[in-house]
């Protein structure tokens, strides 16, 4: 059954609306003016946001002694994993020095390492959790991402879609938007398919309902 709320389907055709074939990616966020870098970073520090309420929970259940985040930006799940006493080694990864520059303020102690989530420079198995949060439409596509944290995951891999792939879809829907970003809507039956091929044993999903009414989807992905 397709169920897709109403916010869903508008935020997919405003995407529609907006794209820009042409525009090229570029390093806007290290060269936005201030104000806005601001505004991105403060709508990215929410640790109560309803989806890391539920990773969270995942993470408080499953108890893994360490975690990789991809795509770190300021840190707030670490944020959120001090303030709430998980115990868990932490690892944050960012491509943006812009955002390693914060995270590393806010915690001067912790282990943060600039890098690529499609070519992690990690061995195999380097951490029990790895969690790709609101990264996968940002890129080209997800394949080596996936790939990449199933790699260096010993136990788990966490990912959580800011845009709910579209259900039953075989197809991608591949969008870049005016500033050059990838903003991608990914098929369901097409990202489900390819983590059969994954060293996977299986997933779990969970549907949360944020604050404006979009849909996330967390998969929960155990290893073989």
């Amino acid at each position: 059954m397709i169920n897709l709320s109403f916010m869903d389907l508008r935020l997919m055709f405003w995407s529609l609306r907006y794209q820009d074939s042409s525009a090229k990616p570029n390093n806007y966020w290290s060269h936005a003016p201030r104000e806005q870098l601001n505004k991105l970073i403060d709508h990215l520090s929410n640790a109560e946001s309803a989806e890391r309420v539920k990773l969270r929970e995942i993470l408080d259940r499953r108890k893994p002694g360490s975690i990789l985040d991809v795509g770190c930006g300021p840190a707030t799940e670490l944020s959120g994993y001090e303030k709430h006493g998980l115990n868990i080694n932490y690892t944050g990864l960012d491509g943006s020095e812009v955002m390693l520059k914060v995270a590393r303020k806010r915690h001067p102690t912790a282990r943060f390492v600039k890098g690529n989530a499609q070519n992690l420079e990690f061995p195999n198995s380097s951490f029990n959790a790895v969690l790709l949060k609101h990264i996968l439409e940002h890129l080209p596509s997800y394949e080596s991402a996936v790939s990449e944290a199933v790699r260096v995951a010993s136990e788990m891999v966490l990912i959580d879609f800011f845009q709910r792939p579209i259900p039953l879809s075989p197809w991608d829907m591949k969008i870049k938007n005016c500033k050059g970003y990838w903003e991608n809507w990914y098929g369901e039956r097409k990202f489900e398919n390819f983590l059969s091929t994954c060293q996977v044993r299986g997933f779990r999903k969970h549907f949360v309902r944020r604050e404006r009414g979009q849909t996330d989807v967390i998969y929960e992905i155990d290893k073989k």
